[in-house]
């Protein structure tokens, strides 16, 4: 069922988060920094639709392919993020304000991180790379 590509990836995120606080901070910021991509991917349109459909899709395409039910299963729990991302952008917003709410969407989501591997008592993978 699970590709080695997978597996490989599950063991690496697992040896990082082993803190159940670090888990939940994760559970917070992993969605706040996902919609904020999101919320920016949905300002522009490609043949009609926002951009951020198409990062969903290429996102989707990437889990499936590793694991076909669990790619299926995160693809699910991540469509409620493609839907704010685009229902939060309004085309009657200023710049500034959409900058705002991208920006702050990435510094809380980001800070949530940042707690959760200081609970764990180690850097984040992605510092480690």
């Amino acid at each position: 069922m699970f590709t080695e590509l997978y597996t490989r990836q599950l063991a690496g995120y697992a040896s990082y988060h082993q803190d159940e606080r670090n888990e939940a901070t994760h559970f917070i910021g992993i969605p706040l920094i996902v919609i904020g991509v999101l919320f920016v991917a949905s300002w522009p349109k490609l043949l009609g639709l926002p951009l951020s459909v198409y990062v969903f899709v290429a996102f989707a395409v990437l889990w499936m392919s590793m694991d076909l039910l669990i790619g299926g299963i995160v693809v699910l729990l991540a469509l409620p993020f493609l839907w704010l991302g685009i229902t939060w952008y309004d085309p009657s917003l200023s710049v500034m304000w959409k900058i705002i709410i991208a920006v702050g969407l990435q510094v809380v989501g980001w800070g949530f991180q940042l707690v959760g591997h200081a609970f764990e008592g180690r850097r984040p993978a992605l510092l480690d790379n």
